[in-house]
């Protein structure tokens, strides 16, 4: 969601779900219908978070995020996060908005660029708390648009939402195992969402499409990424991934 509107501007998005929401309801109030917001950056973007009445604008990190203004608006809301290996969603990302940059697309450019930002981080964190850090650097728009590595703290996003949300209402995936069991992931969210199980003919069309889509993405051409760029990010992100492990299990172990 832009800055610069409101939440008032973001709840319209979803008037016109409401209303058939509503005129779809039997006589019992049942109805079939799930609305969802598919932004990932709702995760972990808190730019705003001073913006917030309810947060004290002078405050060095916020009182309240995402998942507490989640929470407000639908305390029985569930959440579902797919993560990925942090290193590969970087880079992913840094590829995604090579457009958006004015400057030459290098190797070289994606390395320094990393050991500003990863020594930015990590100074930040050795003199204050992971949520004065987090809230702070995501401000920043040459981070938006390039090497956003505060992303990947996952661990630390995360705990937000169980902060505010019984664990029964937060499922968390894999991209890297959905991907190597659809059908297993489809199971999951539709369990999750207590909806029923699909048809295996109707997955096998949807492994499908998922997987043109990704040989269509694949053909992209991508910024080229040095060894030594990866094994910078591998060992920052390493002690942020065994948080994680801590957190989910050895399913999330990016180590």
């Amino acid at each position: 969601m832009p800055m610069r509107q409101t939440l008032e501007k973001y709840l319209d998005w979803f008037k016109s779900g409401v209303k058939e929401i509503v005129a779809a309801n039997d006589t019992s109030g049942y109805h079939s219908t799930i609305i969802g917001d598919g932004n990932p950056s709702l995760l972990f973007d808190n730019r705003i978070w001073r913006r917030d009445p309810a947060n004290d604008p002078e405050s060095l990190e916020p009182r309240f995020t995402n998942a507490d203004a989640i929470f407000h608006l639908n305390p029985k809301a569930k959440i579902i996060a797919i993560l990925r290996d942090p290193v590969t969603r970087l880079i992913s990302e840094y590829n995604y908005f090579k457009e958006d940059r004015e400057e030459i697309q290098s190797a070289a450019n994606f390395h320094n660029l990393i050991v500003r930002n990863t020594k930015e981080l990590r100074d930040c964190m050795n003199n204050h708390t992971p949520r004065y850090c987090l809230y702070s650097f995501s401000s920043d728009e040459y981070w938006h648009k390039t090497g956003r590595v505060n992303v990947g703290l996952y661990a630390a996003h995360l705990k937000e939402f169980y902060r505010v949300f019984p664990p029964e209402q937060v499922l968390v995936l894999s991209m890297e195992a959905c991907g190597s069991d659809y059908t297993s992931c489809l199971g999951k969210t539709l369990n999750f969402l207590e909806l029923e199980p699909i048809d295996s003919m109707a997955i096998g069309q949807k492994v499908e499409t998922k997987t043109n889509k990704t040989r269509l993405n694949a053909s992209k051409v991508s910024v080229p990424v040095w060894n030594s760029t990866i094994q910078l990010l591998k060992d920052f992100y390493k002690p942020y991934n065994e948080e994680l492990t801590m957190l989910l299990g050895s399913e999330f172990n990016y180590n």
